[in-house]
């Protein structure tokens, strides 16, 4: 595949998919010429979690996250 490929920042996902669509043959080429590396999955380090809580419970809840010097840790909102 060439290197002058458009500038898909400044594209719409409709002028991405035609672009990728007329060029589908080059692409799949590229992909069965591509080389193969070796990845290790693992298990993601965060848990993301939503809960709804009374205004005074969420108060609380920031005080204590500030006290514990995790808010680093922590997004409250």
């Amino acid at each position: 595949m060439a290197n002058n490929e458009p500038d898909f920042e400044n594209m719409t996902d409709a002028e991405i998919a035609d672009w990728q669509y007329a060029h589908r043959d080059e692409l799949d080429e590229d992909l069965e010429n591509a080389e193969e590396v070796e990845v290790e999955v693992v298990k993601p380090l965060s848990v993301t979690t939503s809960f709804r809580m009374s205004t005074d419970e969420a108060s609380t809840l920031r005080e204590a996250v500030k006290k514990s010097g995790l808010r680093d840790c922590w997004v409250i909102g």
